[in-house]
């Protein structure tokens, strides 16, 4: 009984030794993982690596309990934080935070009408020429047509990694005669014999520069999706052309 005693003796004082130089751990900026009980014949020290069972050595001469030496087992160069040495014992008291979730990838930027428009606003739009029935001389107080060859056509393009198709429609005229005055139209016009846009001249004796800017605006489909609105325009404006207004002199060619 008293070997017992004495070896519960030992290993409760080894443990409270460990414990103390758990804190010198400590102070040195190290966590330290342990913890033991004892028994009346055998203790066992609990560490970050496992555990170990000693039993209580006897001297074969006297029987008695002989001296234990025991290392602590620690985590290096860990942060003890605010739980201080009393981890020495019960490392799970105060376990140091799981690590952080991983962050998620960012989200891919939307394919919006928004992109599109800007997308639309880069492509190259004919800037087409005017034209007029007479081309190149006409009369005063007479009925001038005027007319553009403008259809409508498709650009496909890449945006975002994604087929975008746009199908890009002349949608309103505006024709500068070229004497101060000007017209809008929904009709591109057409030529003789159609007069869908004509203008009349009111002086003679004069040259003019007339042109037609032509406001285009998009529908578009991402791959084999519906049709939507662009939601904006584009203008272009032809170069301009000249135009001599002349006045008609009656000529007599004889009675019958």
């Amino acid at each position: 009984m008293r070997l017992s005693r004495s070896f519960a003796m030992l290993a409760l004082m080894t443990i409270t030794c460990l414990f103390a130089e758990s804190i010198a751990y400590a102070d040195h900026g190290r966590k330290p993982h342990i913890s033991g009980e004892a028994t009346h014949d055998a203790f066992t020290l609990f560490g970050e690596q496992g555990s170990s069972t000693f039993e209580a050595p006897k001297s074969e001469a006297s029987g008695l309990v002989q001296p234990v030496h025991l290392a602590p087992v620690f985590q290096p160069n860990a942060d003890v934080g605010a739980c201080g040495a009393a981890l020495a014992l019960n490392p799970a008291a105060c376990a140091p935070p799981p690590p952080p979730a991983p962050a998620a990838p960012p989200a891919a930027p939307a394919l919006t009408a928004g992109r599109v428009l800007q997308a639309f606003q880069r492509i190259p739009l004919p800037h087409l020429r005017s034209v007029t029935q007479p081309d190149e001389k006409t009369l005063v107080n007479f009925d001038t047509i005027f007319y553009v060859d403008a259809d409508q056509f498709q650009r496909t393009l890449t945006l975002l990694g994604r087929h975008v198709t746009l199908a890009i429609t002349p949608s309103t005229f505006t024709w500068h005669h070229g004497d101060g005055t000007t017209a809008v139209t929904s009709a591109p016009g057409a030529p003789y014999p159609s007069k869908d846009v004509v203008h009349r001249y009111q002086k003679a004796h004069r040259t003019v520069a007339h042109s037609v800017t032509i406001v285009w605006t998009a529908r578009y489909r991402v791959g084999n999706g519906p049709w939507r609105d662009v939601p904006g325009s584009v203008s272009t404006t032809g170069p301009a052309t000249d135009l001599r207004i002349a006045e008609a002199a009656p000529v007599l060619t004889g009675q019958r």
